[in-house]
């Protein structure tokens, strides 16, 4: 998306009008992105809330493109470095009591890739557990 983004905020720079040269491309990324950055940002949607902030028009402003993709960046550098996902799992341990607990909501919501994760994370950390009870 981030690739998608600086094309068009290269073709945005070519043309020097200031304006979007094709609004359907325009509308499908920003769709996609803010897809993509609802699921990062679970506890306050802040990048939600930034990037609309760039590609909503408003009286007086015009789409910033440019603003709208340093959001979708720092929103890379924050998952890269784990700081989008450490809040997620914090807030999920505080939900669930154990990994399966967890896996069983997500089999319920359909997110069966991540549930099978969960349940071999709990298996493997089972088997570890596993002579030190013996013992």
């Amino acid at each position: 998306m981030i690739g998608e983004g600086e094309r068009q905020w290269d073709e945005f720079k070519a043309n020097g009008e200031g304006v979007i040269q094709n609004p359907v491309r325009f509308s499908q990324w920003t769709t996609s992105c803010l897809n993509l950055l609802d699921k990062l940002s679970i506890s306050s949607n802040r990048f939600v809330r930034e990037f609309e902030g760039w590609v909503a028009p408003s009286p007086g402003r015009k789409v910033n493109l440019g603003g709208a993709l340093g959001v979708l960046k720092s929103a890379r550098v924050e998952y890269s470095l784990g700081l989008a996902v450490e809040y997620h799992l914090s807030v999920s341990a505080a939900v669930f009591d154990g990994l399966l607990d967890e896996a069983d909501y997500l089999v319920s919501k359909g997110y069966l890739r991540a549930a099978a994760v969960l349940t071999v994370r709990r298996s493997k950390r089972a088997s570890r557990l596993a002579p030190e009870l013996r013992a």
